[in-house]
């Protein structure tokens, strides 16, 4: 399934929203792919949903 995670960063003071997509075979691997992006420290928040 192809799914789009959009995470939210500050930097410099500014939050900045950015997304991207990416193909995963499991729920496990969409975690995955959101926990790799969580690791910067400069990420607040990561969250996923289906792509279009």
């Amino acid at each position: 399934m192809k799914i789009k995670v959009t995470y939210t960063q500050v930097f410099m003071g500014e939050r900045l929203t950015d997304s991207f997509t990416e193909t995963v075979n499991s729920v496990e691997e969409a975690r995955g792919a959101c926990e790799r992006v969580a690791t910067d420290p400069h990420v607040i928040d990561v969250c996923w949903s289906p792509a279009d």
